[in-house]
């Protein structure tokens, strides 16, 4: 290859493939194995995938470098191997939880916003899971390497402990667009701003993956209802809380420049992994899905083009989302008219 200099489009290609485009393809494989643990059958497993890999923001994000795609990988490793830890048992679970725990101390490293929460929640599922000290220690074990090399080199470089993100010396350099009123990591939101700011955060990120209002709406259904794998889902879902609350406090602007909310990107492995129960196990919600990917497909198409640093959403994103949220209603409705009909003719 010809060095940086010489040709920096090379370069930044590259890059980009060893990082996001490698991410991008262990994250699609892991989902198509969560998605076959669900219980979904061969057609609709694929139709569950294309959703995930085609109709979100991810094909944007492979396009450039950035953190996200990263940490969606380590969270989809993670949770196959939390659940195959489920039902192993010895040796073998012992070197899953080793995985596992790899692949949470990797996630940590790659957003200190939901990387902390990530290992936590990873680590009381596998306690709550096992309820015994090796396996929980032989986790730990995995994750510990990545957690100690993080903070060592974010202290060998700045002095600090903390994200360089997070000092605001290290933010006034000559230009800076950034400062103690508008960094991230600083808690300045009275009761009302923080609200909106949630709310605001949830909406960016739905209208730019339309499935997932379907997990919204309805996941609590498929965490209803006990599974092999309820403890895994159920922490990463109550990770997926954590992060939002977590910079709906320390943010006021949407992770920047970027395409929906870049901090949200791996939320879409616990999503749709819901979604996949969701559709193995209530055939009435697989129209739902086809209509809301079939939206999302087209909005992910404009939003490829565009690469994941825009700021502002995509041209003809409103009539997108509302042409689709329209679909999906009536979708919805006839649903529930048929099984009115059904309810009556069977009385």
């Amino acid at each position: 290859l010809p060095r940086p200099g010489e040709r920096p489009d090379v370069y930044c290609r590259v890059a980009a493939v060893l990082t996001c485009g490698l991410s991008y393809a262990v994250g699609v494989w892991c989902m198509w194995v969560l998605g076959r643990r669900a219980g979904l059958g061969a057609g609709w497993r694929f139709v569950w995938l294309l959703g995930f890999a085609l109709a979100t923001v991810l094909p944007a994000y492979t396009r450039q470098v950035n953190a996200g795609m990263p940490q969606l990988a380590a969270v989809a490793a993670l949770a196959v191997l939390l659940s195959r830890a489920a039902e192993a048992t010895g040796r073998r679970r012992l070197a899953l939880l080793l995985g596992a725990g790899c692949c949470a101390g990797f996630g940590y490293t790659a957003d200190l916003g939901s990387g902390p929460p990530l290992l936590a929640v990873a680590a009381l599922a596998v306690a709550v899971r096992t309820r015994r000290v090796g396996p929980l220690a032989a986790f730990l074990l995995g994750a510990l390497p990545w957690v100690v090399a993080n903070h060592a080199l974010t202290y060998a470089v700045g002095r600090v402990w903390v994200p360089l993100g997070m000092v605001p010396e290290y933010l006034t350099w000559p230009g800076s667009p950034f400062d103690r009123s508008n960094m991230t990591g600083v808690a300045r939101h009275t009761a009302e701003s923080f609200a909106v700011n949630a709310a605001s955060l949830v909406l960016i990120f739905l209208t730019s993956n339309l499935p997932l209002f379907l997990a919204v709406g309805f996941g609590w259904l498929a965490l209803a209802r006990r599974g092999p794998d309820r403890v895994e889902q159920a922490a990463l879902a109550a990770w997926c809380v954590g992060v939002w609350l977590v910079y709906a406090l320390l943010s006021d602007n949407a992770g920047g420049g970027c395409m929906s909310v870049r901090w949200f990107v791996p939320l879409l492995v616990p999503g749709f992994w819901l979604l996949a129960k969701l559709l193995a196990e209530r055939a009435t919600f697989r129209a739902d899905f086809a209509v809301l990917a079939a939206g999302g497909l087209l909005l992910a198409y404009r939003m490829w083009h565009l690469g994941p640093w825009l700021s502002g959403p995509v041209a003809g994103q409103t009539a997108i989302v509302a042409g689709t949220l329209g679909a999906w209603a009536g979708v919805r409705a006839l649903a529930l008219w048929w099984r009115y009909r059904s309810c009556r003719w069977r009385g």
